[in-house]
């Protein structure tokens, strides 16, 4: 599922796209090694899982078809013809590239066969043909879309969820506000109308647009609007909190019923630099879950630290119980001093 980023609404799962998330990244230089080898990889659609050396046999192991327009048009045709083969990876390679515009055969180090494609947006069809040659290199036949986005935009995803996670102060403003922002804080009019001014859902009162801003008096640009400290917050998770947790993942579960990323973990707090500190506690079974252990993986380890960026960003929308000042339940009835600029 791509990112949505509609403010305000039940479907949104992200602040950002995924060009704001990069441009943000690389301009605040939070790029990691990690999330850059992501986008260096990004046209590699497929690595084969058989080794050189390769057999190839004329009329039996001959033949691949590929295409970057459909499964069914835009073919280019790899063949072999004359006497039996047996090449290396690299071999293999100079021969297939030769007949290829738009697609590149890489052998890999451990001498296995990976398709790349010139333009990383496309995407790579491999076609059902008789005399499989794509079977010699153990390459399924199939559809082959950008992989790394998608999984960066799945990061972002969570990145946004951690921001929920966070202490926030305030409330969220729409019916069924699918994320935490955007959000506003509390004040005297929320309290002090007649308790049949409100809508009310599921026993809690709904504020109407069209009634309570106006008298309330709040900006109807901020309530349309994710603040962009939200925005770099969230940025900032996907490479240093979210990637290195699904890439920590890596112990063999019977979970099969989890994917990779979920198998061993569960997110349980999170706090940042003293107020925050992203949790996921690792498991064993789904029992576990609701008993608990004591290991902690490497958010906890990493939060203190890496999100300090985050905090920063953050801060005015933290309730800052934990190390900091707490909001005086009565803040709003005060006549406060104008803002500074």
């Amino acid at each position: 599922m791509a990112l949505v980023t509609t403010v305000g609404a039940h479907s949104s799962n992200s602040f950002v796209t995924l060009e704001e998330a990069e441009y943000i990244i690389q301009t605040l230089g939070m790029q990691t090694d990690a999330w850059k080898s992501l986008s260096a990889s990004r046209g590699v659609r497929i690595t084969g899982s058989n080794p050189a050396p390769f057999s190839i046999i004329p009329g039996i192991n001959d033949t691949m078809i590929l295409s970057l327009v459909g499964p069914t048009s835009g073919n280019q045709t790899i063949t072999f013809t004359g006497d039996p083969l047996v090449l290396t990876a690299s071999q293999f390679c100079i021969a297939v590239n030769r007949q290829l515009v738009g697609v590149t055969f890489i052998p890999t180090i451990d001498n296995k066969i990976s398709i790349e494609l010139t333009d990383p947006s496309k995407t790579l069809y491999i076609n059902l043909v008789d005399r499989s040659l794509y079977s010699t290199l153990g390459i399924p036949a199939g559809e082959y879309s950008d992989a790394v986005t998608s999984k960066k935009e799945y990061m972002l995803e969570m990145a946004a969820q951690v921001v929920g996670l966070l202490p926030l102060a305030g409330r969220r403003i729409y019916k069924r506000q699918a994320l935490s922002f955007p959000r506003l804080k509390f004040c005297l009019h929320d309290y002090s109308k007649r308790s049949d001014y409100y809508e009310y859902e599921w026993g809690y009162p709904i504020l109407d647009l069209d009634l309570d801003y106006p008298y309330m008096g709040y900006d109807p640009v901020e309530i349309s609007t994710i603040p962009q400290e939200v925005k770099e917050a969230q940025a900032i998770l996907a490479p240093l909190i979210v990637q290195p947790t699904l890439e920590k993942q890596t112990t063999l579960s019977s979970l099969f019923y989890l994917p990779p990323g979920m198998q061993n973990a569960v997110v349980n707090d999170v706090e940042v630099a003293g107020i925050m500190t992203v949790k996921m506690t690792e498991i064993t079974s789904p029992s576990a879950i609701t008993t608990g252990t004591t290991n902690v993986n490497v958010l906890s380890t990493m939060g203190n630290v890496f999100c300090m960026p985050v905090y920063m960003r953050m801060k005015p929308w933290l309730t800052q119980v934990k190390g900091g000042s707490i909001r005086p339940p009565l803040e709003d009835l005060y006549t406060l001093l104008p803002a500074i600029d």
